[in-house]
């Protein structure tokens, strides 16, 4: 699925907005939890969410060995899964807010960057 494909969902062409994938994730949550189509554009939806915000890109990420499209930093390995992250809480039958949780997961990849910018400041003192 792409992103073009995905804003097809909300009616919107990208940038999608937080209430437009809100309104998408309502809906599947209550109606069709298990539209894995519907499940994987709230994913890239909620994740062009986070990139318009911060320098993250998409990227494939293999981890714990398994390979996923994931948002990654380009300069740090600092990354996070958008597409699974709507998955599980759709599967786990959760209401959110996505503006909410879209704020929180930039707070939480920003804390990271910092850490992991800190920690190579700290191991290469000359730069």
């Amino acid at each position: 699925m792409s992103l073009t494909s995905a804003s097809v969902f909300v009616g919107n062409p990208l940038p999608a907005k937080a209430s437009d994938v809100q309104t998408l994730y309502d809906a599947v949550l209550e109606t069709y939890p298990d539209h894995e189509n519907a499940i994987e554009s709230i994913g890239l939806l909620f994740g062009e969410l986070i990139c318009e915000e911060t320098d993250f890109e998409w990227k494939w990420v293999t981890y714990e060995g398994q390979e996923e499209l994931s948002l990654l930093h380009p300069s740090a390995t600092v990354f996070c899964f958008p597409l699974s992250m709507m998955h599980k809480r759709i599967q786990d039958g959760e209401a959110l807010d996505i503006e909410e949780l879209c704020e929180q997961t930039i707070r939480t990849l920003n804390d990271l960057l910092e850490d992991v910018l800190a920690s190579e400041r700290s191991n290469n003192p000359a730069n």
